[in-house]
């Protein structure tokens, strides 16, 4: 694969070679591969009161041993507010109830992840000579297929007090089956990195409410309000394998998540933080029933470092003292849009947060280069003996346990777009040829309320087992802009 900048537009002669030379970039890789779909399609409708609709598909690819993958989906709607016995109430102008089930397939991994790559010239010294060899490039999982979500739902659709109100409540059961995720590759495989796989099947469930409403005041005021909440709980309801999946790594902290049978995917497990060692009348109450001192992963802890929770009581700090401590999936998830317009004038609004989820605070830990930067807590407010009364632990560069103390609530809410428009009269840009002319000034991210130490409370990178952790992310940016809208 190879790039020019600079290549001609004339189809004649749109070549890479006559593009500019000193832009050219050459890559080693390439891929391919294959897809065949088909898809029949049923609608039916009776009487504007019976609905159906009913599809199948058969997508094929060559990513895997067994090609296709079969999905079927249906959905069947009944206006109610068209029967008869629904003429004379005068409560709903539109009531739709509609019940749907679906599956879809999903192949989308990189053609690398189901093939066995070589490479190819790796230097090997045989009977003191120097020759050239072939090695397997990975380790691959050789009976990887199609990842399958299936959804049920449903729903009720209704509007009332002349459509100016509307709304959708929805009921859904989503479960994806076979998930396509990387994982660690075990150390009993005798390698290492990560591998793609067919993980486990996940469950979702939950319900969906949004609301409309559009009205007028007067002849020169109208405006709309909208919003929506959502609800969800995840799940993991069967490994394949049965092996729970450690993730989440955190440098020489070590792994902060896991994902297990029961759990939401990608949960964090840690060791339950309890403060920090303020004086030396709590580092001797931290024994044992039987009086014995409890040790920090074989050492005895000193004044400033974490108290953590010796959950099975053996008198050590260790993994096996680990808690599952929440997770990056929300439990709630909401939504809000507002306009208004007066006269020539208008006003939007986008708002959206979460509420239930956490998030690991990766910047908070001990840096191990002397030369990074740190966060203002541990800079200001770490233990000292004049600052004993803090719950940040003592400065040092050595690695500190994954525990609570990092997990912090990712709920937020934020005023994402807000823009102020304002159109000039028609009669006015009638005399200079102009069909429309608007102005407007605009934000986008412009408040975000959260308690949340770090950058930012939505962490855009990691895997579905190894969500919500912020070690590296860059602060989200808040903008501002003005611009026109013409139309000659």
């Amino acid at each position: 694969m190879a790039s020019r900048n600079n290549v001609p537009s004339d189809p004649d002669i749109r070549y890479l070679s006559q593009g500019d030379p000193s832009t050219q970039l050459n890559n080693s890789t390439a891929d391919e591969r294959t897809r065949n779909s088909y898809i029949s399609r049923l609608s039916y409708a009776y009487d504007k009161k019976y609905l159906l609709t009913a599809t199948f598909r058969a997508d094929g690819t060559s990513l895997f041993t067994k090609k296709y993958a079969y999905s079927p989906a249906f959905g069947i709607g009944w206006v109610i507010s068209n029967e008869n016995f629904m003429q004379k109430q005068k409560i709903f102008d539109n009531l739709k109830l509609r019940v749907s089930y679906g599956r879809v397939g999903n192949d989308n991994i990189p053609s690398s992840a189901s093939t066995q790559t070589i490479t190819s010239n790796l230097p090997y010294f045989f009977n003191g000579s120097y020759v050239t060899g072939l090695a397997f490039a990975g380790i691959i999982d050789k009976n990887i297929k199609w990842e399958s979500t299936d959804e049920a739902d449903i729903g009720l659709e209704f509007s009332i007090l002349k459509s100016r109100l509307s709304g959708e409540i929805d009921v859904y059961d989503k479960k994806v089956s076979n998930a396509l995720i990387q994982v660690p590759i075990s150390g009993v495989l005798g390698g290492s990195g990560l591998i793609y796989t067919n993980v486990a099947t996940i469950d979702n469930k939950g319900i969906e409410l949004s609301l409309n409403w559009n009205d007028k005041i007067g002849d020169k005021i109208s405006y709309t309000i909208s919003g929506n909440v959502s609800y969800n709980k995840n799940n993991v309801v069967a490994l394949n394998g049965g092996q729970a999946i450690h993730s989440g790594s955190v440098g020489q902290e070590g792994n902060t998540t896991l994902t297990a049978n029961g759990q939401p995917i990608g949960s964090f497990f840690v060791l339950q933080a309890q403060g920090v060692f303020h004086n030396q009348k709590e580092l001797a109450s931290y024994v044992t029933k039987s009086g014995t001192a409890i040790t920090i992963n074989g050492q005895l802890p000193t004044l400033g470092d974490l108290r953590y929770e010796d959950v099975n009581g053996d008198g050590r700090i260790d993994d096996n003292d680990r808690v599952f401590a929440g997770s990056y999936q929300p439990k709630y998830t909401l939504g809000f849009n507002g306009t208004i317009s007066y006269k020539a004038f208008d006003l939007g609004i986008g708002a959206y947060g979460t509420i239930g989820n956490k998030i690991y605070n990766g910047k908070k830990a001990a840096r191990f280069n002397q030369k990074d930067n740190v966060e203002a807590s541990v800079a200001n407010d770490s233990w000292t003996f004049k600052n004993y009364a803090t719950n940040v632990p003592r400065a040092n560069l050595n690695p500190i346990p994954q525990s609570t103390y990092f997990i912090e609530s990712g709920d937020f809410a934020r005023i994402n777009n807000l823009t102020i428009g304002y159109t000039f009269p028609q009669t006015l840009l009638n005399k200079y040829g102009i069909s429309n002319f608007r102005c407007y000034v605009t934000s986008q991210n412009l408040l975000t309320l959260t308690k949340y130490s770090g950058f930012t409370p939505e962490i855009e990178d990691g895997s579905p087992i190894a969500p919500g952790i912020e070690f590296n992310a860059y602060p989200t940016t808040r903008t501002y802009a003005f611009g026109v809208n013409l139309t000659f």
